[in-house]
C-alpha cells in the first residue's frame, strides 16, 4: 500500500514497477517426513484479577500546536511519568485524541491484556498479550498490567517514527515493592 506520510496508507495499492520489493519467500518441497504440528492448545492467558489493581492511569497521544505529545508533554528523561511498584497491577488507558493520525503505542518491558477497546470487550487477536496498542483516530484502549518481574527505567512511546523522533515519548519506572 502507498504511504506518503505518517498518517497511514492512502488506500492505493502499488503494483508492477511502482511496488517496493521487501522480501521474497521461496518454498521448496520437503525431502523427508513433516513432523511439524499445530498444538491442540496454546499457552493459557494469565488470569486478570481486578482486585489487584492499585492505580489507573491515562496516556493521551495527541498533536498539540504542531507537536506530538503524550499527556501534553514531550520526552524529558529526567521526568518520571509513572512509577508503579513491583508486585502490583494497574489499569492503563491509552487514548488517541486526534481525528486523523494513528498511534501505535508501545510500552517497553511489560505486556498487557486488553480489558476494553472503545468500550467493548476484546475478541479475536485483541485477547492475546500485547506490548503495542495501535490506536486509530479517537480510539481508546483500557488495559491491565501486572508488574511482577524486574525494576528499572522504561519508556512509553508512539511507534510511528515521525512521532517518536519528535519527542512523543515518556519515561516510566518500575520501583521496588
Amino acid at each position: 500500500m502507498e504511504q506518503i506520510n505518517g498518517q497511514g496508507p492512502t488506500g492505493r495499492r502499488l503494483e508492477g514497477p511502482n511496488r517496493m520489493k521487501v522480501m521474497q519467500f521461496r518454498v521448496k518441497a520437503t525431502t523427508g517426513p513433516d513432523n511439524s504440528r499445530i498444538p491442540d492448545f496454546l499457552r493459557k492467558l494469565p488470569t486478570i484479577n481486578l482486585k489487584e489493581v492499585v492505580a489507573e492511569r491515562d496516556w493521551v497521544f495527541d498533536h498539540d500546536m504542531g507537536l506530538w505529545t503524550v499527556n501534553g508533554s514531550f520526552m524529558d528523561p529526567t521526568v518520571v511519568s509513572a512509577a508503579p511498584k513491583q508486585g502490583t497491577a494497574e489499569i492503563w488507558n491509552f487514548r488517541n485524541a486526534g481525528s486523523s493520525w494513528a498511534h501505535p503505542c508501545h510500552v517497553h518491558f511489560e505486556e498487557f491484556q486488553v480489558l476494553e477497546w472503545n468500550g467493548k470487550k476484546p475478541t479475536g487477536i485483541l485477547r492475546s498479550r500485547k506490548d503495542v496498542a495501535t490506536l486509530g483516530p479517537n480510539d481508546h484502549a483500557r488495559v491491565f498490567y501486572r508488574f511482577d518481574d524486574f525494576v528499572g527505567r522504561y519508556v512509553i512511546h508512539c511507534h510511528n517514527n515521525v512521532h517518536e523522533d519528535n519527542a512523543m515519548m515518556l519515561r516510566w519506572d518500575i520501583t521496588p515493592g
